[in-house]
């Protein structure tokens, strides 16, 4: 029965990690847009990035930048997963709120 449990846990962090993933593109997706439109159109005269264009740059930066933590055994997977979760949604909208700040100011 403990190999059940071990089993079901074990999917429940892999399913919370690639909702977090999901999340992490959408909120991307969303952010940099904007973020690009307020700082690197007006500056440097790109053109303006959408959606999809934005949530794939985040994911190649994401690629070519990535470290590993070191792993802490203090924390079971599911919370280590929740918390991610937490990062993906706050993160973003912590930048942006600077973003927005900095903009304002401009």
């Amino acid at each position: 029965m403990a190999d059940n449990k071990n089993v079901t846990d074990s999917c429940s962090v892999l399913v919370i990690y690639i909702l977090v993933a999901i999340v992490t593109v959408l909120m991307d997706g969303l952010v940099i847009p904007i973020l690009w439109r307020w700082f690197i159109v007006p500056v440097f005269k790109l053109p303006q990035i959408y959606f999809w264009q934005a949530a794939g740059l985040a994911l190649l930066i994401g690629y070519f930048t990535h470290q590993t933590q070191p792993e802490d055994r203090s924390k079971s997977g599911f919370e280590k997963a929740v918390a991610a979760a937490g990062i993906a949604i706050a993160y973003p909208l912590l930048i942006l709120g600077v973003g927005w700040v900095i903009y304002s100011i401009m």
